[in-house]
């Protein structure tokens, strides 16, 4: 799944009104961030936002108007999923699948996370589906609403047929930053997002694939203190800080 579809995924569902196309985009976005950086909560979070706006846009299509995302109104889910299915003008994937698909965004949201609570705990698993089903949906929307095309859309398709890449894949304990393009600073940040809780200054350097200890401690480390996104206490060793997350 490239950045750049990402990037104009919003302008590619042209048909729509411009409020859904935006929630669609940034609802896919950060579930799509919430997985690489293994957010397994998040994800389902997101995938339970992005398909109250897809309800919105079965809603948009069988009425002609949808209810605005304000925080305060939502769509009756029982009776757009209904319309939608029984709206013989539209397209079969909007009449069987999406609807289907949308709903099962939505229990796993509202019912996955109860039957989580005793030890086995398969969060994982639970964001593969979800985030499958959400870029199926993207796909068929991008099919369904833009008017580019064919060739780039089905490079489109491709592209979101494939899961989102982790950030960081452990090899032996040690963890390693996959974005190679990344700035130092980055990959530190990262990297004690993913540890989760205080790192020594020179193993953070290690993990950052940094060569010069030095420079790491009096050029990195330094301009993200001055920047509140770490603390360094007196055992040397490296706090994430709010702003740094």
């Amino acid at each position: 799944m490239t950045h750049s579809t990402h990037q104009k995924l919003s302008s590619l569902l042209s048909k729509l009104p411009n409020q859904l196309s935006v929630a669609v985009e940034a609802e896919y976005q950060a579930m799509v961030k919430a997985y690489a950086s293994r957010e397994w909560d998040d994800v389902q979070t997101a995938a339970g936002r992005f398909a109250e706006a897809v309800l919105r846009i079965l809603e948009f299509h069988t009425s002609g108007s949808y209810t605005p995302i304000d925080g305060v109104r939502k769509p009756n889910r029982k009776t757009v999923i209904g319309n939608a299915r029984n709206a013989t003008n539209l397209s079969p994937t909007l009449r069987l699948q999406i609807p289907s698909m949308t709903e099962l965004l939505m229990d796993f949201r509202n019912n996955r996370n109860a039957a989580h609570l005793g030890d086995i705990k398969p969060w994982h698993a639970d964001a593969i589906v979800v985030t499958q089903i959400t870029s199926w949906i993207v796909a068929e929307l991008v099919r369904l609403e833009s008017k580019i095309a064919d060739d780039e859309i089905q490079n489109i398709i491709d592209n979101l047929a494939e899961l989102p890449s982790p950030l960081i894949q452990r090899v032996a304990d040690v963890p390693i930053v996959l974005d190679a393009s990344l700035r130092a600073e980055d990959k530190a940040l990262m990297l004690l997002f993913d540890a989760g809780q205080a790192v020594d200054a020179k193993t953070l350097c290690a993990w950052s694939e940094y060569s010069n200890t030095t420079r790491w401690i009096n050029q990195i480390i330094k301009k993200l203190v001055g920047e509140k996104k770490i603390y360094v206490d007196k055992a040397n060793q490296v706090h994430l800080l709010s702003p740094g997350q």
